[in-house]
């Protein structure tokens, strides 16, 4: 799972990454939804961190497994499909110094 591909998941689950469900299966990966699901910048209150902590993790990725079709997938997509992200650029080149949060659950029932 180098592309951070979201191999299954309850309903619960799914609730943590709001609208995920639209999509079909296989294309549910957690770096394709940081940067291109239209809720994704709402849902982390440190979006910009997040982001760059999601392309350290695909460039890791990419220099560990550079032939792998899931990261190389992943990462022209979201090179192609999405816009200039991160503040300066700069800050996309490596891993933030913050930590990095979860998303909060949304308020309500979980079953």
């Amino acid at each position: 799972m180098p592309a951070n591909d979201l191999l299954a998941a309850n309903a619960r689950g799914r609730r943590l990454l709001p609208g995920i469900e639209e999509w079909p299966e296989p294309r549910r990966n957690n770096a394709r939804y940081t940067f291109l699901h239209p809720a994704a910048r709402s849902l982390y209150g440190n979006w910009e961190d997040v982001a760059a902590a999601t392309v350290a993790h695909l460039r890791a990725a990419a220099g560990r497994y550079p032939d792998a079709p899931d990261v190389t997938g992943v990462a022209g997509e979201l090179v192609v499909r999405s816009s200039p992200t991160c503040g300066s650029g700069k800050r996309c080149a490596t891993a933030p110094t913050g930590a990095s949060t979860s998303p909060t659950p949304p308020p309500g029932p979980w079953s």
